[in-house]
């Protein structure tokens, strides 16, 4: 049943704020709610990110109502604890004893392609180095190929096998430079934010410029401040510029790939679903700024009026603090 523009804003009338956070967070894949908590970080000066206690250490809880007994809000803890504590958590990693090429090899099984197409694109994957990037121009693959399988083919043909192992992970896998590997792996993320958007254009229409590190000039031809160019600078920065490293075989410790948003696990033949949140930072309240709203709350529950302002925006950052770690939760 199709529900009409009235229908939606009805249901959104009706939402809490807390409510319209935890749908905005339920949409997100692990990597990027582990980003938009740190965003949340920066943008709420209550917010803090918590080092995680030793295992053998039992998380220690901290409640604002031990603080703030006037609070009429519902009871909630001020931190996320991700972890079970009787479950160590542990990173995920691609199965070990293949290769960059054999992963990919794999994943071609899963697509649509005949014998031929299967053919071609496994010699495109074989020329693909331990970087990631396919350096020879699809001429000279065409001619390799006509010489060692016997197969006519043409570069529009490898062409389009190529697109399909550019969908393929790591994420900018195959590409022939560097531009091209920068904008495959942004083509893969949601672009909804100003940064990304200008992240993609400077990828995209200034590439010499940003390579060169002609910033200067950079920010007058785009017209943007000197904040906006940095936020898309660091967009662009949290790519990789050699996909093939993002694949290590067997997974290690320090170049882990696969950050899957669910973990299935079989104990005597029951299988148990869990949130895969290790990555994801324990979030507090600030105990400092709750401790500055009990300093300005006189014994008989008084304010001054030089307080009221500060007081008054202390408590709605907590509100919101609030909400989001609920939201999470």
């Amino acid at each position: 049943m199709a529900i009409n523009q009235k229908q939606v804003l009805s249901l959104q009338q009706k939402l809490s704020p807390q409510q319209i956070q935890m749908i905005k967070l339920l949409e997100l894949p692990t990597v990027q709610l582990e980003q938009r908590i740190k965003q949340e970080i920066e943008d709420n000066i209550v917010l803090e990110e918590e080092e995680r206690a030793p295992e053998e250490e039992a998380p220690r809880e901290i409640s604002v109502e031990e603080y703030l007994r006037e609070d009429d809000t519902p009871a909630y803890k001020s931190r996320i604890n991700n972890y079970s504590k009787d479950d160590k958590q542990r990173p995920v990693y691609l199965s070990g004893g293949r290769s960059l090429q054999e992963y990919l090899v794999e994943q071609l099984g899963y697509r649509d392609l005949t014998e031929r197409e299967m053919r071609l694109a496994v010699y495109l994957i074989g020329s693909i180095d331990e970087d990631g990037y396919l350096r020879r121009d699809l001429e000279s693959v065409a001619d390799d190929i006509a010489f060692t399988l016997g197969v006519e083919t043409t570069t529009a043909e490898l062409e389009r096998l190529l697109g399909i192992i550019h969908e393929l992970e790591p994420v900018g896998i195959g590409a022939r430079n560097l531009q091209e590997c920068l904008l495959l792996q942004m083509g893969q993320k949601r672009i909804d934010t100003r940064a990304r958007r200008l992240a993609r254009r400077i990828l995209t229409s200034y590439f010499d410029e940003f390579v060169k590190k002609h910033y200067e000039k950079l920010i007058v031809r785009l017209q943007v401040t000197e904040e906006e160019f940095r936020e898309a600078i660091a967009e662009i920065r949290h790519l990789s510029p050699k996909p093939g490293n993002l694949y290590s075989e067997g997974g290690t410790d320090t170049t882990p790939y696969v950050i899957p948003d669910f973990i299935l696990d079989c104990h005597d033949g029951r299988f148990d679903l869990s949130l895969n949140s290790c990555n994801v930072p324990e979030v507090r309240v600030n105990r400092r700024y709750v401790e500055m709203i009990r300093d300005m709350v006189g014994v008989d529950g008084t304010v001054k009026e030089k307080d009221r302002e500060a007081l008054q925006f202390v408590k709605s950052k907590i509100d919101s603090a609030k909400w989001f770690i609920s939201a999470i939760k």
